[in-house]
């Protein structure tokens, strides 16, 4: 126990039947050497030890314990004074609840005559409450009970409290099983509900949620069954989190525990409730003695349905396919790799929680199928509706598909359900019909994509008698059907009967059936609503029309003088978002039908879009939505005056100034309303040292903008500021300076927002760039109006603040970037992006086999190609490359030839990014041509390089006009696409490959951008932590001279990774000898690692470990690859903040060198 804020270390016994007691205690500083411990222990019956860790003061209270003993002699306390103050009852670090102790009792409970066994826990900010009929509150919590629907149940009353307190029960103490079954019903109905935890406490430990709800599940007590191993005894706690505002109650009732597998439970309905219904949800492995079921409805009751939730190791007899390429895999929380898959299943919304998903990473191949088979399901003469919930994440997406098979046959058409791509990170239902007039079953068939963050996951799987609603529409008296709120908007639509909670607003029944019983789906737009937040309600997504039309009709009800806007828009998968049909102000105290032809040529969702008014009398209700997918015939708008117009939108006044060098205000640009926090306008530097700018870009001494990222602000939050709007026009040049410096800066995104949704960024930068500010040029090209923003996010710690000035606007083309440069600056460079399609002067070689083409977003072939281009790093962006689909043939050339380059100077350094990715690529060469001549490649570089931009330099000769050439020539076959983007053409050589000494940028060397845990960066003078790190720079050792360093201060972590990588340098049978700088000082210094990575893996080379005091230390390493290859410098960081390494001046010879 070293260190001079050193908490409390404690020994606790925990008796069976006994609350813990704390039996040995030390506090303070005991100094820097192991000592021992021993306590006596007296007990009376089985029990358990814990020992406690309190953090002290501050982070210097690293507390260690080794080398445990436990003997039946007797023996005295050591030290003597380790005697507890008093008893008390233990407080783990890890999440914990304090309060009774539970005792074993009777756990069921159905509230009719009390709490029975459970106990209020102390710990919390409020109670459950019991109650009998409804709650306090309009329109949410339940009417009745579940037991006897006149009864009891326990209830969290979310007047009277503020959002996310907490109130906890907890149940009496279950004796250990190998396998238990939690039932218990719940009710969550109301716009602000909060979240429904379970818990499995074990003495005072609690960990993670078992199983969590959110948000309004309707007006109607659900079933929830969850399976719980405990080997040893334990508690279930249940957590309700009020929401944001009243209507936020929860309620609980018949809790029960059972053993053994959960079992298919026969659910008798309270009256007036729904119809009797059989569930199975395939806990066990007997699969509820599935085909020997048969279900008889009640008389008028829904269809019944049998429900497979993969919690049970025998996933509910489904069978993997034996004709496939391999097979789906049973997971929990998420799968093996990162940007992709699910995190948590769908049934519990947990980690703790099953689903099946296919597992893309090698040795997959692109094109590999996977199939999963359902039951048999026998002939019954009637529809089913199959139903499943769908996760597709990742950049590489395959398909999923879902087929009807006849089980005679065993053969089948086309699928009758198929999506592909990227979804996003969220669950979604799919839903298809299929017939019952022979025994079938279901195969769901998933394909790999091109790469292996393509993970497509399923959960929930449920056959269901009668057929499914027709895609996109829906009466709501049975849910949403296949309608989901916005995870991204301001608040959600809610299901309703009857009134809403205010007067004055909202109708008195449904559309549907006329009566208070009915249901609907609202804006419920009371506090904490404002003005302005906007709910989405979004559809399924649709195939692409194919040049028709449909109709969607639908009833809306807008009453009240506080009615905001009620829109209709087409959400493009590729496109952005289409306002068709759009309401404004309220229309009366009836229903009324809407109309209105909808058509895509991409895939498409539909999207209700509702935005609260003045104040709380503006509440929107839709109803009964019908998507009719025949050819249109007769479907005119309706009503005539719904004319689609883009949302309201801060700005509104179009006459403001886009262009801004914020020396007197910000012009026309304003904060957005839907983020986390502002841009400020700031003279000088910002507040924080090692990050921002220390003057403005315009004069030196003026004004930027730029967001703060100390506290308050946490990792993920984003500030936005928007342009005036901007009316369609030609093609428009966004130019702008921007400043990213700091350890811990994060992303800089511009978008061009059409509608309500920012849509995809056209341009991004994520991490620190250096202490300089960069000019960033956009084209924008647009037919209707829009607004631009420039969005800011916030990194992991406060070092991260990114500012912006001088933002023009100006019609035409962007500009070829020419930087004149100060006195003392680098020489004069010209650069080509692409973003011009005259291509900066470059032209078609017309002697050669084909041309370059010029592209944005991905090729045209799988598995080949850039997804982006490398100067805004989004799909927006436009880059150069050679398409090796048919006609091509290997050994096809196509040359880019640059305009003509003066003998003004010695010597030019030609600097340009690349991208060879493809399992055919063949060769890039880049060529001085001189008086039509070529000569011999002065760069060359061939085969697969993996997906990703690399960059490269080159000197150039220039005694006489020379022209360079870029030279792609064809591989083996097409998937062998070669891009080229960003040229730099600058005056004076380059350095050699692989040298830099960091006074002017980091040369080729870069941040790994994934594979690690933070960045290096650029560092002058001093770090931030006394005692770590070097005072100077080695090349001029001076404190104005630069280096790249590890800042290992909060909130690193130890073993946090950073890796620094070079160029790709061609393979050789040389070897080259590297030499470098390092600087190793401080008491928690990690490691520093010299890796070769020719693709396959990294191979170490040279390792140091350890403080090596105040110095700068030469070290030399040998590095060759028969392949191409980078050097790679990994900094791991240490046990604390005093662990800052340094590199500087690295350079390269050839021939070998022995390691120092």
């Amino acid at each position: 126990m070293y260190g001079t804020g050193m908490g409390t270390l404690r020994v606790v016994l925990h008796e069976t039947q006994s609350r813990p007691v704390s039996v040995w205690e030390v506090t303070g500083d005991q100094g820097d050497q192991w000592l021992q411990g021993q306590v006596p222990l007296t007990t009376s019956s089985s029990f358990q030890i814990y020992i406690e860790g309190v953090r002290g003061s501050d982070y210097r209270s690293d507390a260690a314990i080794d080398d445990f003993e436990y003997t039946s002699t007797a023996c005295t306390l050591m030290p003597a004074g380790a005697t507890p103050a008093t008893p008390t009852g233990t407080v783990p670090t890890t999440p914990a609840f304090t309060g009774p102790t539970p005792t074993p009792g009777p756990f069921d409970c159905d509230f009719e005559s009390g709490l029975c066994g459970w106990l209020q826990l102390t710990d919390d900010d409020f109670n459950w409450s019991r109650n009998q009929g409804v709650t306090g509150s309009s329109n949410t919590g339940p009417s009745t009970d579940h037991t006897t629907g006149n009864g009891y149940y326990i209830y969290v009353e979310a007047s009277g409290q503020s959002a996310n307190r907490t109130a906890r029960v907890m149940s009496p103490l279950v004796m250990p099983a190998s396998r238990n079954c939690l039932q218990f019903w719940y009710h969550m109905y109301g716009d602000d509900v909060g979240t429904l935890n379970v818990y499995i406490r074990v003495g005072t430990i609690v960990g993670n949620p078992l199983w969590t709800r959110s948000g309004t599940n309707g007006d109607r007590w659900v079933l929830a069954q969850i399976p719980v191993v405990g080997l040893t005894m334990y508690s279930v706690v249940l957590e309700g989190v009020r929401g944001d505002g009243f209507r936020g109650d929860i309620a609980v009732d018949d809790v029960s525990m059972l053993t053994g597998d959960c079992p298919p439970v026969v659910v008798t309905p309270a009256p007036s409730a729904s119809p009797t219904s059989v569930t199975c949800n395939f806990e066990s492995d007997g699969i509820c003695g599935y085909q020997q079921i048969v279900v008889t409805p009640a008389p008028s009751a829904p269809p019944t349905s049998v429900t497979c939730n993969f919690e049970s190791d025998g996933i509910c007899g489904y069978q993997q396919s034996q004709a496939d390429d391999f097979d789906w895999t049973r997971g929990s929380g998420g799968t093996g790799t990162t940007t992709t898959g699910p995190s948590t299943d769908h049934t519990l919304g947990t980690n703790s929680g099953y689903y099946m998903y296919i597992e893309t990473s090698s040795p997959r191949q692109p094109g590999d199928k996977a199939v999963l088979r359902t039951p048999s399901f026998p002939q019954d003469n009637q529809a089913h509706c199959i139903e499943f919930y769908y996760h597709m994440f990742g950049d590489h997406i395959g398909d999923l598909k879902v087929f009807y098979v006849p089980t005679q046959s065993g053969s089948f058409p086309a699928p009758l359900w198929e999506l592909s791509g990227d979804q996003g990170d969220h669950w979604y239902l799919g839903q298809v019909t299929v017939p019952g007039d022979q025994a079938f079953y279901v195969e769901f068939e998933a394909v790999r994509g091109q790469s292996f963050r393509g993970d497509i996951a399923i959960d929930d799987v449920t056959v269901r008698d009668g057929a499914c609603s027709d895609p996109g529409s829906c009466d709501f008296e049975n849910g949403p059907c296949t309608y989901t709120n916005d995870p991204n908007d301001d608040f959600d639509w809610t299901e309703n009967r009857g009134t809403t909670g205010s007067s004055g607003t909202g109708p008195t029944t449904d559309h549907t059936t006329g009566t208070a019983q009915g249901t609907y789906y609202y804006l419920e737009t009371s506090s904490p609503r404002q003005p302005g937040d906007v709910a989405r309600f979004v559809s399924q997504e649709f195939a692409p029309t194919s040049g028709t039309s449909y109709c969607l009709s639908f009833w809306y009800h807008m009453l009240g003088n506080g009615v905001g806007a009620l829109h209709v828009v087409i959400r493009e998968k590729s496109g952005p978002e289409i306002y068709v049909w759009s309401l404004f102000g309220s229309q009366g105290n009836q229903w009324l039908q809407a109309k209105v032809p909808v058509s895509s040529n991409d895939i498409w969702q539909i999207s209700f879009d509702g935005s609260r008014g003045g104040n709380i009398r503006g509440d929107i209700s839709i109803d009964d939505i019908v998507l009719d997918m025949q050819p249109l015939q007769g479907c005119t708008l309706q009503p005539s005056g719904a004319t689609p117009a883009p949302p309201t939108m801060s700005p509104t006044q179009s006459s403001m100034a886009i262009d801004c060098s914020f020396e007197n205000d910000t012009c026309g640009w304003i904060q957005a309303t839907d983020d986390d926090f502002d841009w400020r306008r700031q003279q000088g530097t910002t507040d924080t040292t090692q990050t921002g700018p220390s003057a403005d870009h315009t004069t030196g001494s003026g004004y930027y903008v730029f967001i703060e990222t100390s506290t308050p602000q946490v990792q993920g939050d984003a500030a936005r500021i928007v342009s005036p709007y901007v009316s369609p026009g030609t093609n428009m040049c966004l130019k702008f300076w921007y400043h990213m410096y700091g350890t811990h800066v994060d992303t800089l995104n511009v978008y061009v927002q059409t509608g309500p949704a920012l849509g995809t960024a056209v341009w991004t930068r994520t991490g620190t760039q250096g202490d300089q500010w960069f000019e960033g040029l956009v084209q924008v090209t647009n037919g209707g109006q829009y607004n631009l923003v420039f969005e800011g996010t916030r990194g992991a710690s406060y070092r991260g603040d990114i500012a912006l000035d001088d933002v023009t606007f100006v019609p035409g083309d962007c500009p070829q970037v020419v930087v004149t440069p100060a006195p003392s600056s680098t020489p004069t460079t010209q650069t080509c992006d692409f973003e011009n399609q005259n291509l900066c002067g470059y032209t078609q070689d017309g002697t050669d086999d084909f041309d370059w083409t010029w592209s944005t977003g991905g090729t045209g072939t799988t598995s080949t190609g850039p997804s982006a281009d490398h100067t805004y790093g989004t799909a927006a962006g436009h880059y150069m490359y050679t398409e090796t689909s048919s006609p091509r043939v290997p050994g096809d050339i196509a040359r880019l030839i640059s305009p003509t380059f003066q003998s003004s100077v010695n010597s030019y350094c030609a600097e340009f990014w690349y991208h060879l990715y493809g399992p055919h690529i063949g060769s890039l060469n880049v060529y001085t041509r001189r008086q039509g001549n070529l000569g011999t490649a002065v760069w060359s570089m061939s085969g697969d390089q993996g997906n990703q931009w690399y960059v490269a330099s080159v000197t150039l000769d220039s005694t006489t006009e020379f022209q360079l050439v870029f030279e792609g020539v064809r591989g083996s076959s097409y998937r062998g696409d070669i891009a080229i983007d960003d040229i730099t053409v600058s005056s004076g050589a380059c350095v050699a490959p692989g040298d830099c000494d960091f006074e002017n940028g980091p040369c080729t060397w870069t941040n790994t951008q994934t594979g690690d845990e933070f960045d290096w960066i650029e560092g002058t003078g001093a770090t931030s932590s006394p005692s770590t790190g070097p005072p100077s720079d080695h090349t001029l050792g001076t404190g104005q001279g630069t280096y790249m360093y590890i800042e290992s201060s909060t909130p690193r972590v130890p073993g946090d990774r950073a890796r620094w990588e070079s160029e790709l340098f061609p393979g050789s049978q040389q070897s080259r000898c590297m030499s470098f700088w390092y600087h190793m000082r401080g008491t928690d210094i990690g490691t520093l690692t010299v890796y070769v990575n020719s693709g396959a893996s990294d191979q170490t080379v040279w390792q140091l470990s350890g403080d090596k005091g105040n110095q700068w230390l030469n070290g030399k390493v040998a590095v060759s690859s028969a392949t191409s290859y980078q050097v790679v410098f990994e900094a791991v960081r240490g046990s604390g903040y005093q662990g800052d390494v340094a590199i500087d001046d690295l350079a390269f010879t050839e021939g070998t060198c022995a390691s120092k």
